[in-house]
């Protein structure tokens, strides 16, 4: 007898594992079930072996002169090659290409763009669109620069607004 189960999806996923069709599942008074799977027919006869049909044949010695009638197969004709395998060759990974050395870390280094902006900004009171054309970058950016670096520095950057136009400069 098949299980019993209490929600229908159940039942049909354990009949289609059991070979039967989900299709066929049943409701009980306690719940869904089944059918029996069919009988699996253990009733057959083996099959034959090849050795079972074809007689045996047994086959005398080689004699010197079967030897030297028989041809022999032929010897490698490629001398000097190794011989080709029919096995796949193995996979090698590829090397990475080597990576350029570092230069050497000097003592002076080149101005970058925030401090070409903190040197503008210490020396006058910079509008943020000269700001922008020097380091090319968006507005948005140039002012998160300015908060940001300034707090980082230790600095107090003012900020003030003259007919529509806003200018920077770190307080002295």
């Amino acid at each position: 007898m098949a299980p019993i189960f209490t929600i229908k999806s159940n039942a049909r996923r354990a009949a289609r594992k059991a070979g039967v069709n989900p299709e066929d599942v049943f409701c009980l008074p306690n719940g869904w079930s089944y059918p029996d799977p069919p009988a699996k027919q253990t009733d057959t006869a083996p099959l034959p072996l090849a050795t079972d049909t074809a007689p045996f044949v047994s086959v005398p010695p080689p004699t010197a002169e079967t030897a030297a009638a028989t041809p022999s197969a032929p010897e490698n004709t490629n001398q000097g090659e190794p011989e080709m395998s029919t096995a796949k060759p193995k996979r090698t990974r590829k090397k990475a290409a080597a990576k350029p050395a570092r230069k050497a870390a000097t003592k002076t280094r080149e101005r970058g763009l925030g401090d070409q902006v903190i040197a503008a900004l210490k020396e006058r009171w910079t509008p943020i669109d000269d700001l922008i054309k020097l380091t090319g970058w968006l507005p948005h950016t140039t002012r998160a620069f300015i908060s940001v670096q300034t707090r980082k520095l230790g600095l107090t950057a003012e900020r003030r607004r003259v007919e529509g136009v806003t200018s920077y400069r770190i307080a002295s």
